[in-house]
């Protein structure tokens, strides 16, 4: 009769022993899913992050490389007005030179 009882209070203490570690091993899986998740979430942010600096940091670029563009534009513009001046100059000293008759002065600006 003592054995039935100890029989039944050990198959009880078994039956909550292994309950409780059910318990605990879907605890610690949830667990360990919920921290495998957060840290997949957090990688994804971090990712996130760096696309947006990064893209940041590209639109940063083109503007300066079309503010550069422009400029450039510019100055070969200008580059171009310039040189066309300098063509009517030297084409129009040449004809003056040749009217004159200062064939010495033509030669050595040809010269140059």
């Amino acid at each position: 009769m003592i054995w039935d009882e100890i029989k039944k209070a050990s198959a009880i203490i078994k039956d909550i022993v292994y309950i409780v570690g059910l318990i605990l091993a879907a605890y610690l899986f949830l667990g360990k899913k919920a921290v495998e998740k957060d840290r997949d979430l957090q990688n994804k942010i971090a990712l996130q992050k760096e696309v947006h600096q990064n893209s940041k940091t590209d639109s940063i670029i083109i503007t300066r490389f079309n503010n550069l563009s422009d400029t450039l534009k510019i100055v070969i513009q200008k580059q171009d007005q310039m040189i066309k001046k300098q063509n009517k100059f030297d084409i129009g000293f040449t004809k003056h030179l040749k009217q004159t008759d200062r064939i010495e002065e033509l030669i050595n600006w040809y010269e140059q």
